[in-house]
């Protein structure tokens, strides 16, 4: 099929399985890294709330990712000091370590992912994927 955006949705599903394969080894599904990366690569805090509304997910499964990875040490929670009802997040020396890791095989996985583009047409295509995002205002 060559509609748009079928063949945007399936190659995102393609990478999103073969991500997960790669980062099983780790015990992380690629929903849990996305919150790992979330929190590592944000200069603030975050709440369950924001890291759901950044990775596009709804607040019920972030919080259960939240829960897992708190429950694997991998993210601390704590209240927040100016909302009682928030949650603040952040990763654990154990998280911090568990996304070094994750970065390198999702680096990995990225790369040989993209195999089948040579080097110009891999630079043209995040070229015109930054384009879209940036023209529908996401990320």
């Amino acid at each position: 099929m060559n509609n748009f955006g079928y063949l945007i949705m399936d190659v995102a599903k393609e990478l999103r399985y073969q991500l997960n394969v790669a980062l099983e080894k780790e015990g992380i599904t690629s929903a849990q890294w996305a919150v790992i990366a979330q929190l590592e690569l944000s200069k603030d805090p975050l709440t369950s709330a924001q890291v759901a509304g950044i990775v596009g997910m709804d607040r019920a499964t972030a919080s259960g990712i939240v829960k897992r990875l708190a429950a694997k040490e991998l993210v601390a929670v704590q209240a927040s000091s100016q909302d009682r009802r928030a949650r603040v997040l952040t990763l654990t020396a154990k998280g911090e370590e568990t996304f070094k890791r994750c970065e390198q095989i999702a680096n990995a996985q990225m790369s040989e992912f993209a195999i089948p583009l040579e080097q110009q047409e891999q630079a043209t295509l995040v070229s015109l994927l930054i384009k879209l995002e940036e023209g529908h205002h996401v990320g």
